[in-house]
Protein backbone atom coordinates (compact mmCIF):
# COMPACT_ATOMS: atom_id res chain seq x y z
CA UNK A 1 0.00 0.00 0.00
CA UNK A 2 2.85 2.38 0.84
CA UNK A 3 4.29 1.92 -2.66
CA UNK A 4 0.94 2.74 -4.24
CA UNK A 5 0.78 5.93 -2.16
CA UNK A 6 4.37 6.69 -3.15
CA UNK A 7 3.44 6.36 -6.82
CA UNK A 8 0.30 8.49 -6.40
CA UNK A 9 2.31 11.38 -4.92
CA UNK A 10 4.45 11.63 -8.04
CA UNK A 11 3.50 14.10 -10.76
CA UNK A 12 2.72 12.95 -14.30
CA UNK A 13 6.28 13.08 -15.67
CA UNK A 14 7.74 11.41 -12.58
CA UNK A 15 5.23 8.55 -12.87
CA UNK A 16 6.42 7.87 -16.41
CA UNK A 17 10.08 7.85 -15.34
CA UNK A 18 9.51 5.57 -12.35
CA UNK A 19 7.37 3.24 -14.48
CA UNK A 20 10.11 3.10 -17.11
CA UNK A 21 12.79 2.31 -14.53
CA UNK A 22 10.60 -0.42 -13.03
CA UNK A 23 10.04 -1.97 -16.48
CA UNK A 24 13.78 -1.92 -17.16
CA UNK A 25 14.60 -3.67 -13.89
CA UNK A 26 11.75 -6.16 -13.72
CA UNK A 27 12.35 -7.42 -17.24
CA UNK A 28 16.07 -6.65 -17.47
CA UNK A 29 16.86 -10.34 -17.09
CA UNK A 30 14.32 -11.37 -19.72
CA UNK A 31 15.65 -9.79 -22.90
CA UNK A 32 16.44 -6.55 -24.71
CA UNK A 33 12.97 -5.36 -25.76
CA UNK A 34 11.34 -4.65 -22.34
CA UNK A 35 14.22 -2.45 -21.03
CA UNK A 36 14.19 -0.57 -24.33
CA UNK A 37 10.45 0.00 -23.95
CA UNK A 38 11.12 1.11 -20.35
CA UNK A 39 13.64 3.66 -21.62
CA UNK A 40 11.06 5.04 -24.07
CA UNK A 41 8.56 5.44 -21.21
CA UNK A 42 11.27 7.18 -19.14
CA UNK A 43 12.00 9.53 -22.03
CA UNK A 44 8.33 10.53 -22.29
CA UNK A 45 8.31 11.38 -18.58
CA UNK A 46 11.61 13.25 -18.93
CA UNK A 47 10.21 15.42 -21.74
CA UNK A 48 7.16 16.23 -19.59
CA UNK A 49 9.35 17.32 -16.66
CA UNK A 50 11.73 19.37 -18.84
CA UNK A 51 8.81 21.18 -20.50
CA UNK A 52 7.52 22.06 -17.05
CA UNK A 53 10.76 22.90 -15.19
CA UNK A 54 13.11 23.86 -18.01
CA UNK A 55 16.28 22.18 -19.27
CA UNK A 56 18.93 24.43 -17.68
CA UNK A 57 20.28 21.68 -15.41
CA UNK A 58 19.83 18.66 -17.68
CA UNK A 59 23.44 18.51 -18.85
CA UNK A 60 25.01 19.77 -15.64
CA UNK A 61 26.60 16.45 -14.70
CA UNK A 62 30.19 15.35 -14.00
CA UNK A 63 30.19 13.07 -17.07
CA UNK A 64 28.58 15.30 -19.69
CA UNK A 65 31.76 16.19 -21.58
CA UNK A 66 33.34 12.71 -21.77
CA UNK A 67 30.03 11.04 -22.72
CA UNK A 68 29.35 13.56 -25.48
CA UNK A 69 32.98 13.36 -26.67
CA UNK A 70 32.75 9.56 -26.88
CA UNK A 71 29.53 9.89 -28.85
CA UNK A 72 31.13 12.41 -31.25
CA UNK A 73 34.06 10.03 -31.86
CA UNK A 74 31.55 7.26 -32.60
CA UNK A 75 29.86 9.52 -35.17
CA UNK A 76 33.23 10.37 -36.75
CA UNK A 77 34.03 6.67 -37.06
CA UNK A 78 31.09 6.33 -39.48
CA UNK A 79 33.51 7.25 -42.28
CA UNK A 80 34.96 3.73 -41.90
CA UNK A 81 31.74 1.70 -41.90
CA UNK A 82 29.88 -0.20 -44.62
CA UNK A 83 27.05 -1.93 -42.72
CA UNK A 84 24.65 0.58 -41.24
CA UNK A 85 22.62 -2.12 -39.49
CA UNK A 86 25.63 -2.81 -37.24
CA UNK A 87 26.13 0.93 -36.80
CA UNK A 88 22.58 1.51 -35.64
CA UNK A 89 22.83 -1.38 -33.18
CA UNK A 90 25.91 0.00 -31.40
CA UNK A 91 24.96 3.67 -31.69
CA UNK A 92 21.59 2.68 -30.26
CA UNK A 93 23.34 0.99 -27.34
CA UNK A 94 25.39 4.14 -26.69
CA UNK A 95 22.22 6.25 -26.82
CA UNK A 96 20.55 3.89 -24.33
CA UNK A 97 23.38 4.42 -21.84
CA UNK A 98 23.57 8.18 -22.37
CA UNK A 99 19.78 8.73 -22.30
CA UNK A 100 19.33 6.57 -19.20
CA UNK A 101 22.19 8.38 -17.49
CA UNK A 102 20.94 11.94 -18.10
CA UNK A 103 17.30 11.12 -17.29
CA UNK A 104 18.04 9.39 -13.99
CA UNK A 105 20.69 11.91 -12.91
CA UNK A 106 18.25 14.77 -13.50
CA UNK A 107 15.39 12.87 -11.85
CA UNK A 108 17.15 11.63 -8.69
CA UNK A 109 19.54 14.43 -7.79
CA UNK A 110 18.80 16.07 -4.43
CA UNK A 111 16.02 13.62 -3.60
CA UNK A 112 15.27 12.82 0.04
CA UNK A 113 16.56 9.62 1.63
CA UNK A 114 13.09 8.04 1.80
CA UNK A 115 12.66 8.53 -1.95
CA UNK A 116 15.83 6.53 -2.62
CA UNK A 117 14.71 3.81 -0.21
CA UNK A 118 11.40 3.45 -2.00
CA UNK A 119 13.14 3.30 -5.37
CA UNK A 120 15.52 0.58 -4.16
CA UNK A 121 12.66 -1.48 -2.73
CA UNK A 122 10.64 -1.26 -5.94
CA UNK A 123 13.63 -2.26 -8.08
CA UNK A 124 14.46 -5.18 -5.81
CA UNK A 125 10.98 -6.52 -6.51
CA UNK A 126 11.90 -6.47 -10.20
CA UNK A 127 15.14 -8.32 -9.50
CA UNK A 128 13.24 -10.83 -7.38
CA UNK A 129 10.89 -11.65 -10.28
CA UNK A 130 13.88 -12.38 -12.53
CA UNK A 131 15.60 -14.29 -9.72
CA UNK A 132 12.57 -16.48 -9.06
CA UNK A 133 12.31 -17.26 -12.74
CA UNK A 134 16.00 -18.24 -12.56
CA UNK A 135 15.20 -20.68 -9.75
CA UNK A 136 12.37 -22.13 -11.81
CA UNK A 137 14.64 -22.38 -14.84
CA UNK A 138 17.41 -24.03 -12.82
CA UNK A 139 15.22 -26.64 -11.13
CA UNK A 140 12.71 -27.44 -13.87
CA UNK A 141 13.97 -26.36 -17.30
CA UNK A 142 17.76 -26.11 -17.70
CA UNK A 143 19.69 -28.08 -15.10
CA UNK A 144 23.08 -26.98 -16.42
CA UNK A 145 23.37 -23.22 -17.04
CA UNK A 146 20.91 -20.39 -16.36
CA UNK A 147 20.34 -17.92 -19.17
CA UNK A 148 16.88 -16.47 -18.45
CA UNK A 149 14.90 -15.46 -21.52
CA UNK A 150 17.71 -13.04 -22.37
CA UNK A 151 19.42 -16.08 -23.88
CA UNK A 152 22.91 -15.23 -22.60
CA UNK A 153 24.22 -16.56 -19.31
CA UNK A 154 27.03 -13.99 -19.07
CA UNK A 155 24.55 -11.11 -19.33
CA UNK A 156 22.37 -12.69 -16.65
CA UNK A 157 25.48 -12.92 -14.46
CA UNK A 158 26.14 -9.17 -14.87
CA UNK A 159 22.50 -8.33 -14.11
CA UNK A 160 22.61 -10.45 -10.94
CA UNK A 161 25.87 -8.88 -9.81
CA UNK A 162 24.20 -5.46 -9.79
CA UNK A 163 21.06 -6.85 -8.10
CA UNK A 164 23.20 -8.53 -5.44
CA UNK A 165 24.63 -5.16 -4.40
CA UNK A 166 21.25 -3.42 -4.55
CA UNK A 167 20.02 -6.15 -2.19
CA UNK A 168 22.78 -5.31 0.29
CA UNK A 169 21.00 -1.99 0.89
CA UNK A 170 18.60 -3.93 3.15
CA UNK A 171 21.46 -4.48 5.61
CA UNK A 172 21.93 -0.74 6.19
CA UNK A 173 20.43 -0.78 9.70
CA UNK A 174 19.66 -3.48 12.26
CA UNK A 175 16.13 -4.20 11.19
CA UNK A 176 15.47 -7.93 11.45
CA UNK A 177 12.71 -7.92 8.83
CA UNK A 178 14.98 -6.14 6.35
CA UNK A 179 17.88 -8.42 7.22
CA UNK A 180 15.72 -11.53 6.70
CA UNK A 181 14.53 -10.17 3.33
CA UNK A 182 18.13 -9.26 2.46
CA UNK A 183 19.34 -12.79 3.22
CA UNK A 184 16.62 -14.32 1.04
CA UNK A 185 17.43 -11.98 -1.86
CA UNK A 186 21.16 -12.59 -1.42
CA UNK A 187 20.60 -16.35 -1.75
CA UNK A 188 18.32 -15.97 -4.79
CA UNK A 189 20.57 -13.50 -6.61
CA UNK A 190 23.66 -15.46 -5.58
CA UNK A 191 22.16 -18.69 -6.94
CA UNK A 192 21.39 -17.02 -10.27
CA UNK A 193 24.86 -15.52 -10.44
CA UNK A 194 26.57 -18.79 -9.55
CA UNK A 195 24.57 -20.98 -11.92
CA UNK A 196 24.86 -18.55 -14.80
CA UNK A 197 28.36 -20.08 -14.76
CA UNK A 198 29.69 -16.69 -15.85
CA UNK A 199 33.27 -16.78 -14.60
CA UNK A 200 33.74 -13.12 -15.59
CA UNK A 201 30.73 -11.96 -13.55
CA UNK A 202 31.82 -14.11 -10.63
CA UNK A 203 35.34 -12.63 -10.62
CA UNK A 204 33.85 -9.15 -10.98
CA UNK A 205 31.62 -9.80 -7.96
CA UNK A 206 34.62 -10.91 -5.88
CA UNK A 207 36.49 -7.73 -6.88
CA UNK A 208 33.40 -5.65 -5.99
CA UNK A 209 33.15 -7.23 -2.54
CA UNK A 210 36.87 -6.63 -1.92
CA UNK A 211 36.40 -2.90 -2.56
CA UNK A 212 33.15 -2.88 -0.57
CA UNK A 213 34.76 -4.31 2.57
CA UNK A 214 37.88 -2.17 2.11
CA UNK A 215 35.79 1.02 2.14
CA UNK A 216 33.32 -0.20 4.76
CA UNK A 217 35.54 -1.88 7.33
CA UNK A 218 38.95 -3.39 6.60
CA UNK A 219 38.50 -5.91 9.43
CA UNK A 220 35.60 -7.43 7.51
CA UNK A 221 37.98 -7.90 4.58
CA UNK A 222 39.79 -10.61 6.57
CA UNK A 223 36.49 -12.43 7.12
CA UNK A 224 35.77 -12.13 3.40
CA UNK A 225 39.14 -13.71 2.51
CA UNK A 226 38.42 -16.59 4.89
CA UNK A 227 35.05 -17.16 3.21
CA UNK A 228 36.77 -16.90 -0.17
CA UNK A 229 39.28 -19.56 0.87
CA UNK A 230 36.41 -21.88 1.74
CA UNK A 231 34.43 -21.02 -1.40
CA UNK A 232 35.71 -23.91 -3.58
CA UNK A 233 33.48 -26.13 -1.46
CA UNK A 234 30.48 -23.95 -2.40
CA UNK A 235 31.13 -23.61 -6.12
CA UNK A 236 28.85 -25.85 -8.23
CA UNK A 237 30.55 -28.73 -10.03
CA UNK A 238 29.48 -27.34 -13.42
CA UNK A 239 31.41 -24.12 -12.80
CA UNK A 240 34.46 -26.04 -11.54
CA UNK A 241 34.41 -28.15 -14.69
CA UNK A 242 34.12 -25.03 -16.84
CA UNK A 243 37.11 -23.42 -15.11
CA UNK A 244 39.15 -26.62 -15.44
CA UNK A 245 38.29 -27.02 -19.13
CA UNK A 246 39.23 -23.38 -19.77
CA UNK A 247 42.56 -23.85 -17.98
CA UNK A 248 43.26 -27.01 -19.98
CA UNK A 249 42.42 -25.23 -23.24
CA UNK A 250 44.81 -22.38 -22.35
CA UNK A 251 47.59 -24.87 -21.54
CA UNK A 252 47.07 -26.68 -24.85
CA UNK A 253 46.76 -23.48 -26.91
CA UNK A 254 43.17 -24.39 -27.72
CA UNK A 255 41.53 -21.33 -26.12
CA UNK A 256 39.88 -18.81 -28.44
CA UNK A 257 40.00 -15.72 -26.21
CA UNK A 258 43.70 -14.75 -26.76
CA UNK A 259 43.15 -15.01 -30.53
CA UNK A 260 40.12 -12.67 -30.26
CA UNK A 261 42.30 -10.17 -28.36
CA UNK A 262 44.95 -10.45 -31.07
CA UNK A 263 42.35 -9.84 -33.79
CA UNK A 264 41.05 -6.75 -31.97
CA UNK A 265 44.55 -5.34 -31.57
CA UNK A 266 45.34 -5.90 -35.25
CA UNK A 267 42.13 -4.10 -36.21
CA UNK A 268 43.45 -1.15 -34.22
CA UNK A 269 46.98 -1.22 -35.68
CA UNK A 270 45.52 -1.21 -39.20
CA UNK A 271 43.08 1.59 -38.30
CA UNK A 272 44.82 3.52 -35.49
CA UNK A 273 42.89 6.81 -35.52
CA UNK A 274 39.19 5.85 -35.65
CA UNK A 275 39.29 2.05 -35.62
CA UNK A 276 37.21 -0.09 -37.97
CA UNK A 277 34.08 1.91 -37.14
CA UNK A 278 31.40 1.72 -34.48
CA UNK A 279 29.65 -1.68 -34.47
CA UNK A 280 32.04 -3.20 -37.00
CA UNK A 281 34.11 -5.63 -34.93
CA UNK A 282 31.88 -8.47 -36.09
CA UNK A 283 31.98 -7.35 -39.72
CA UNK A 284 35.80 -7.48 -39.77
CA UNK A 285 36.39 -10.45 -37.49
CA UNK A 286 36.97 -13.11 -40.17
CA UNK A 287 39.44 -10.79 -41.92
CA UNK A 288 41.59 -10.75 -38.79
CA UNK A 289 40.96 -14.17 -37.25
CA UNK A 290 44.28 -16.02 -36.82
CA UNK A 291 44.54 -19.14 -39.03
CA UNK A 292 45.82 -20.99 -35.94
CA UNK A 293 42.80 -20.04 -33.81
CA UNK A 294 40.82 -23.10 -32.64
CA UNK A 295 37.48 -21.70 -33.87
CA UNK A 296 37.41 -20.78 -37.54
CA UNK A 297 33.66 -21.05 -38.04
CA UNK A 298 32.32 -18.62 -35.43
CA UNK A 299 31.94 -14.90 -36.10
CA UNK A 300 32.42 -13.13 -32.76
CA UNK A 301 30.37 -9.99 -32.04
CA UNK A 302 32.84 -8.27 -29.72
CA UNK A 303 36.40 -8.30 -28.42
CA UNK A 304 35.55 -9.74 -24.97
CA UNK A 305 37.43 -6.80 -23.44
CA UNK A 306 36.02 -3.30 -23.11
CA UNK A 307 39.36 -1.55 -23.75
CA UNK A 308 40.10 -3.60 -26.86
CA UNK A 309 36.49 -3.16 -28.01
CA UNK A 310 36.84 0.63 -27.89
CA UNK A 311 40.33 0.50 -29.39
CA UNK A 312 39.34 -1.76 -32.31
CA UNK A 313 36.11 0.09 -33.22
CA UNK A 314 36.95 3.70 -32.30
CA UNK A 315 40.74 3.75 -32.44
CA UNK A 316 43.03 5.96 -30.41
CA UNK A 317 40.55 8.84 -30.38
CA UNK A 318 37.89 6.57 -28.90
CA UNK A 319 40.31 5.20 -26.30
CA UNK A 320 41.29 8.72 -25.19
CA UNK A 321 37.61 9.68 -24.88
CA UNK A 322 36.91 6.49 -22.90
CA UNK A 323 39.87 7.06 -20.58
CA UNK A 324 38.64 10.63 -20.07
CA UNK A 325 35.27 9.18 -19.02
CA UNK A 326 36.93 6.76 -16.58
CA UNK A 327 39.10 9.56 -15.18
CA UNK A 328 36.05 11.72 -14.51
CA UNK A 329 34.28 8.83 -12.79
CA UNK A 330 37.31 8.20 -10.56
CA UNK A 331 37.72 11.92 -9.87
CA UNK A 332 34.04 12.35 -8.95
CA UNK A 333 34.16 9.31 -6.67
CA UNK A 334 37.40 10.39 -4.99
CA UNK A 335 36.07 13.89 -4.29
CA UNK A 336 32.98 12.40 -2.62
CA UNK A 337 35.02 10.22 -0.24
CA UNK A 338 34.62 9.46 2.59
CA UNK A 339 30.93 8.73 2.12
CA UNK A 340 28.48 9.89 4.76
CA UNK A 341 27.07 7.33 7.19
CA UNK A 342 23.45 7.84 6.14
CA UNK A 343 21.54 5.70 3.63
CA UNK A 344 22.62 7.83 0.66
CA UNK A 345 26.26 7.40 1.61
CA UNK A 346 25.73 3.65 1.94
CA UNK A 347 24.13 3.56 -1.52
CA UNK A 348 27.19 5.40 -2.86
CA UNK A 349 29.36 2.67 -1.36
CA UNK A 350 27.25 -0.07 -2.96
CA UNK A 351 27.21 1.57 -6.39
CA UNK A 352 30.96 2.31 -6.26
CA UNK A 353 31.70 -1.32 -5.43
CA UNK A 354 29.29 -2.72 -8.03
CA UNK A 355 30.67 -0.54 -10.85
CA UNK A 356 34.23 -1.44 -9.86
CA UNK A 357 33.24 -5.11 -10.18
CA UNK A 358 31.49 -4.40 -13.48
CA UNK A 359 34.58 -2.75 -14.98
CA UNK A 360 36.69 -5.63 -13.67
CA UNK A 361 34.49 -8.26 -15.35
CA UNK A 362 34.41 -6.25 -18.57
CA UNK A 363 38.10 -7.06 -19.02
CA UNK A 364 37.05 -10.52 -20.20
CA UNK A 365 33.58 -9.67 -21.57
CA UNK A 366 31.71 -6.87 -23.31
CA UNK A 367 28.21 -6.84 -21.86
CA UNK A 368 27.23 -3.39 -23.16
CA UNK A 369 26.46 -4.90 -26.55
CA UNK A 370 23.10 -5.89 -24.99
CA UNK A 371 20.32 -3.29 -24.74
CA UNK A 372 19.18 -4.83 -21.44
CA UNK A 373 22.59 -4.25 -19.82
CA UNK A 374 23.11 -0.88 -21.55
CA UNK A 375 19.83 0.51 -20.15
CA UNK A 376 20.59 -0.97 -16.72
CA UNK A 377 24.09 0.55 -16.65
CA UNK A 378 22.80 3.94 -17.85
CA UNK A 379 20.16 4.05 -15.09
CA UNK A 380 22.52 2.97 -12.31
CA UNK A 381 25.34 5.22 -13.54
CA UNK A 382 23.00 8.23 -13.44
CA UNK A 383 21.80 7.26 -9.96
CA UNK A 384 25.37 6.77 -8.71
CA UNK A 385 26.65 10.08 -10.12
CA UNK A 386 23.63 11.97 -8.70
CA UNK A 387 24.44 10.60 -5.24
CA UNK A 388 28.16 11.33 -5.59
CA UNK A 389 27.46 14.91 -6.71
CA UNK A 390 25.29 15.36 -3.62
CA UNK A 391 28.00 13.88 -1.36
CA UNK A 392 30.58 16.24 -2.86
CA UNK A 393 28.29 19.26 -2.48
CA UNK A 394 27.62 18.35 1.15
CA UNK A 395 31.33 18.13 1.89
CA UNK A 396 31.98 21.52 0.24
CA UNK A 397 29.14 23.13 2.23
CA UNK A 398 30.47 21.63 5.45
CA UNK A 399 34.00 22.87 4.69
CA UNK A 400 32.71 26.37 3.90
CA UNK A 401 30.91 26.54 7.24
Amino acid sequence: MQYINFFKRLDSGEKYIVSGIILSFIFGGFGDLPPLFGLIVMTIGFIKIVRKKGCQEVFNTPLTRPLLLLFVVAILSLVKVFSYISVFNMLGTMLEIVAGFFIVFYFLKNRKEQFHKKMVSILLIGGLITGLYGLYEGFFIVPRRLESIIGNANLLGVYMMFMLFLGLSLFYKKNYKNWAAGCVLFLIFGYNLMFSLSFSALVGTVAAFMLFFTLLNKKLLIVFFIILALSPQLIPGELTQRIESTYTAIQEGDYQRPFIYKSAYEMFTDNPVLGVGIGHFREHFFDYNDPEAPRQDRQYNHAHNIILQVLSELGLMGLLAFLYLLAMIVKTTYRALPFTHDFKGYLCLLFTSAFFGFFFQEQTEFSLISSAIAVLVGILLGWWMALLAEQKKGKETKTAN
